[in-house]
């Protein structure tokens, strides 16, 4: 049975490959909170660092996420084909 989300256009493939980066931004999205809460939360002294952990942890989400939606994109593109 197809997932009705997706066109019977879009290839199963393409659908397995947007819900890998759709997972990838959630766990990028999940590291964010750890490392922000470890730099909020941490002892004195590893706020620089911690800091500069939560900074690697947003930019890495902001790649998953353009990944993600470049991937609904490309299944919007095949759909539409």
């Amino acid at each position: 049975m197809r997932d009705a989300r997706f066109s019977p256009a879009v290839s199963a493939a393409m659908a397995d490959a947007v819900l890998d980066r759709y997972l990838l931004w959630r766990q990028a999205t999940a590291a964010v909170t750890l490392t922000y809460q470890a730099w909020t939360h941490g002892r004195p002294g590893d706020g620089e660092l911690a800091y500069a952990d939560y900074c690697d942890a947003l930019d890495a989400e902001e790649r998953a996420a353009a990944d993600y939606q470049e991937s609904l994109q490309r299944a919007d593109r095949g759909a539409a084909a």
